[in-house]
This record gives structure tokens, C-alpha cells and sequence, in this order.
């Protein structure tokens, strides 16, 4: 009886806790991104088979199929770029994800 009293306490802690979220990355953010790869919306929205405009409709709304190509493209998952698009629980997953396989940084001696 004492653990599922535990178990419940640790659900309710979880329902209350409340994430900070934070806001969407700017477009010109997004865009500098996808150019520090090495390409642009045009032609990275071409080289998947979609018209050259196509994957620029993620910078203003939802766009799922969109979305996970400009993520893949810069290395980063789409609920941290557009984490108003997302539930709060694909945000800490992707976050936690993200975090587990992100190279560390260099520290200069």
C-alpha cells in the first residue's frame, strides 16, 4: 500500500510540475541554421523533391513533414525549434534526447 501511495504522490508531482517552454526560434535564426549547413530553404526543399518554396511554409505554421526536414538538416529536433507546435511531453523528450547525444564543447585551454 506504501508504494502505490508513492507512485501516486510522484504522478501528481509530475501533472503539477509545470516546464518552462520556451519560444519558437526566429525565422532568420532558422534560416542561418539551415545556411551554416551548407544550403538554403530553395534548394534543400528541391533536393527532397518538393517545389522551391515548399519548406518555407514551416517558418509560419505547422508543417510536420516540413518541420522534421529542417531539423534534420541542421542537426536539431523539431519540437526545440517549434516547441509551441508540440505537446510538453514531445518537447522534454526531444530535449532530453538532444541533449544525451549532442557533441560537447570544446574548452579552450
Amino acid at each position: 500500500m506504501h508504494a502505490l501511495v508513492q507512485y501516486l504522490e510522484r504522478i501528481h508531482a509530475m501533472k503539477t510540475t509545470k516546464m518552462t517552454i520556451p519560444e519558437d526560434w526566429h525565422k532568420a535564426n532558422i534560416i542561418a541554421a539551415i545556411r551554416v549547413s551548407g544550403t538554403n530553404l530553395s534548394k534543400l526543399s528541391e533536393d527532397k523533391g518538393y517545389s522551391p518554396n515548399t519548406l518555407r511554409t514551416a517558418l509560419n505554421r505547422a508543417y510536420p513533414t516540413a518541420e522534421k526536414i529542417i531539423a534534420k538538416q541542421i542537426g536539431v529536433p523539431a519540437p526545440i525549434i517549434w516547441p509551441s507546435r508540440y505537446s510538453a511531453t514531445e518537447y522534454a523528450k526531444a530535449l532530453n534526447d538532444y541533449e544525451a547525444i549532442k557533441p560537447a564543447k570544446a574548452v579552450a585551454c
